[in-house]
């Protein structure tokens, strides 16, 4: 059983990582662990907006780039480890075509002159140094559940708690009606996620579009206007929320162009005011959870009873269908905190 007294002290991202709402949250948690160097964190790549290959080069790249950034050594830079290649029953590895709507979406790095790239290690080392060293864990996933899947049958009990950027469940979805994007990839991962972290008396949170929809945590032209603010026009750190959310930014142009949203009775359609950066509210949500949710940024409904289909739709489930459905917490809406917090973590890049 997990114990909740225990503090984690390692923290395992799982990313897909690109150029959009996934390096926002790499943004952010990098000068988290910058800040907090009792707690060690290993970042492993997945697919999802981007094959496994690209997300473990991007990591490789990206993650010393921003140590550097941050002016740490080289030497305690986060570990890079290569994860999940493919869905549970895909007989391939997982691409993501030329012209795929992914690439529409997320843009591409470019290449770093000077910065030594950190090679990516196969994650069973990580799961089995863990594993021997008895060390209390959190999990955070930002891309296709399946390698949380994974890690949670491999490191059981020893996960203290469990975060995932994961899910639709009572607002339209952003693949299909009623599917969210990352728990589309691999609906027998979905439903695994949620027994396994119930069968192992793991707390698992779901931060649904819900959540990283909601009007506080989109990126808006006043929220930009803030940002530059405290940290400088010219300064690293809003230099790449702007390469991120800004208007000319990929990203950023897709969510201020021809996309519409709705939700609720009536269903009236209108047009995203800011962009908004999912993955990011997810890391957020983690760090709650990191300092035990003192002065908590979000609120959370408790032991939410959802049910996963084979078609990657999580929803409501109605006591009844007991005992298929899973409780799990779902973060829900912020406070005012939450940006705030964030430019104190941006702070800290020089």
């Amino acid at each position: 059983m997990a114990n909740e007294a225990q503090k984690p002290r390692h923290v395992i991202v799982m990313t897909d990582l690109a150029r959009g709402d996934d390096y926002g949250a790499v943004l952010a948690l990098c000068a988290y662990v910058a800040m907090n160097k009792r707690m060690q964190f290993s970042f492993v790549g997945t697919y999802g907006n981007r094959s496994i290959q690209e997300a473990t080069d991007n990591l490789s790249r990206q993650i010393p780039y921003l140590w550097k950034q941050l002016g740490q050594s080289k030497n305690t830079c986060p570990q890079i480890y290569t994860g999940a290649d493919r869905p549970t029953n895909s007989p391939a590895p997982y691409e993501v075509a030329p012209h795929a709507v992914e690439r529409l979406i997320h843009g591409e790095f470019p290449t770093h002159n000077g910065i030594e790239t950190s090679p990516a290690k196969p994650v069973d080392e990580l799961y089995q140094t863990l594993k021997q060293g008895n060390i209390p864990i959190a999990l955070l996933s930002l891309g296709a559940p399946t390698e949380a899947v994974t890690a949670t049958r491999a490191l059981g009990s020893l996960i203290q708690y469990s975060v995932a950027m994961l899910a639709s469940v009572s607002i339209q979805g952003n693949t299909w009606p009623h599917r969210e994007a990352n728990a589309t990839h691999d609906p027998v991962a979905n439903e695994e996620l949620l027994a396994l972290s119930e069968e192992n008396k793991i707390p698992l949170t779901l931060v649904p579009l819900d959540c990283t929809e909601e009007p506080l945590v989109l990126i808006t032209p006043k929220v930009l206007r803030q940002i530059e603010k405290e940290l400088g026009r010219n300064s690293f750190a809003f230099g790449e929320i702007l390469s991120i959310a800004g208007k000319n930014s990929v990203y950023g142009a897709y969510y201020f162009g021809k996309t519409w949203r709705s939700e609720h009775f009536p269903f009236k359609k209108f047009k995203y005011t800011g962009v908004p950066l999912h993955d990011l509210t997810a890391a957020m949500v983690l760090i709650d959870c990191l300092r035990r949710k003192r002065d908590p940024l979000f609120k959370y409904a408790k032991k939410i009873p959802l049910l996963a289909d084979s078609m990657g739709n999580i929803g409501l489930s109605r006591d009844y269908f007991n005992p298929k459905d899973h409780a799990v917490d779902i973060a829900g809406p912020i406070t005012n905190k939450y940006w705030p917090e964030i430019v104190k973590l941006l702070k800290r890049y020089h």
